[in-house]
């Protein structure tokens, strides 16, 4: 990194902090109850082991507690630092509803930057892990542990602003829908156009959305019930 004609830089230097999430033992908040679905007044619960290789929820959990909870926002970046799920990574893009994390979660936050600034970083932390550079700062057995305090032995190249947007948006990127209408007969190649220029962020969301009224036409269907398709 240091032969890099820009140099390389810190997350310290740049601005970027960061919290542990909460303990969330009996011993310290008291009996909590978990649901695999939505529970009105509950915090979701976004652990690192729910994190899926490319910076999304590969499954959705939520927590009630009669304790009131440190909460994540629009923008922060959720990141593993314990065992196995260590570098796990996601940035909330879209703005959470009373949403946690745990104590094997670190919230790292950039006051000030925008939202593509905070994606490159977690964009350049997945690559470090693929290659890697987090299981060699990480310390201990069984997958090891990266506490905040080793993060500054990450190097974060010092690319131009339009490179990092670039990479930033593959992640993140609301392109508009095509302006023509979908209709049961264009279905497949209206979502294919629109897919080409949405982030990855956006393409998880999009897919989860599809996969809902799917599930809610095969009960349709199921029931003997006329189906209603969403055009």
């Amino acid at each position: 990194m240091n032969n890099y004609r820009h140099g390389a830089t810190t997350l310290s230097t740049i601005g970027v902090r960061s919290r542990r999430g909460p303990n969330l033992a009996v011993s310290v908040i008291g009996k909590s109850l978990y649901s695999k679905t939505y529970k009105p007044g509950w915090y979701e619960l976004i652990r690192p082991v729910n994190i899926g290789e490319y910076g999304t929820l590969d499954s959705r959990e939520w927590l009630g507690s009669p304790k009131k909870l440190p909460t994540v926002n629009r923008g922060d970046l959720i990141l593993g630092c314990e065992g196995f799920e260590k570098g796990r990574s996601l940035v909330l893009v879209d703005r959470p509803e009373h949403c946690t994390t745990n104590f094997h979660g670190t919230v790292l936050f950039w006051p000030g930057a925008e939202i593509w600034q905070t994606v490159f970083v977690r964009c350049f932390l997945a690559y470090l892990r693929e290659h890697g550079v987090i299981d060699w700062v990480g310390v201990g057995g069984s997958g090891g542990h990266m506490s905040p305090e080793y993060f500054d032995y990450l190097p974060f190249p010092r690319f131009p602003d339009s490179v990092r947007e670039r990479i930033a948006h593959l992640y993140h990127n609301p392109a508009q829908p095509p302006a023509r209408k979908a209709t049961l007969a264009n279905f497949v190649a209206w979502h294919r156009e629109w897919n080409e220029g949405l982030g990855i962020w956006e393409l998880d969301r999009e897919m989860k959305a599809l996969q809902q009224t799917l599930v809610a036409v095969q009960e349709e269907i199921i029931g003997g019930r006329s189906v209603t398709l969403p055009f």
